[in-house]
């Protein structure tokens, strides 16, 4: 994701359960998504926050 002027930022997000979040030399507890089902699947959510200079 990138706000206008800024850098791009990147992350590796983390699935709740995943038995390799443990092991992976990225795993951060603080970047797990938030898993519901719905009638089309499961689907998967995590908010961003960004400060942006100036606001």
């Amino acid at each position: 994701m990138q706000t206008p002027g800024e850098q791009a930022l990147t992350t590796q997000l983390s699935f709740p359960g995943d038995p390799r979040n443990e092991t992976h030399a990225l795993y951060d507890p603080a970047l797990l998504m938030s898993v519901r089902q719905d009638e089309q699947g499961r689907v998967a959510a995590f908010d961003f926050v960004l400060a942006v200079s100036g606001a």
